[in-house]
């Protein structure tokens, strides 16, 4: 299991991360296709460009099971149909 825990990490700010985390999470799926990824109490945003909220929704399908911890980050989840 890969899990991500609460913080404001998942923002445009930090895109590099975002992108670094999709590619780990593809290649610890490639060693064990079986292995689960879940995120408890994310803060998403803010993100103002639209490749940054693609490059976003790419990362977030990779989860498994996604809580965040706010109605904005909800709203974000809602808006990329993650739900």
């Amino acid at each position: 299991m890969i899990h991500y825990i609460g913080g404001g990490y998942l923002n445009e700010r930090w895109l590099e991360v975002i992108i670094y985390e999709y590619i780990t999470i593809s290649l610890a799926r490639s060693f064990n296709p079986k292995i689960k990824v879940i995120g408890t109490g994310l803060g998403l945003g803010p993100f103002k460009s639209r490749a940054s909220l693609v490059i976003l929704k790419l990362f977030a399908r990779k989860f498994h099971y996604l809580f965040v911890r706010e109605i904005a980050s909800l709203s974000i989840v809602k808006n990329l149909k993650l739900t």
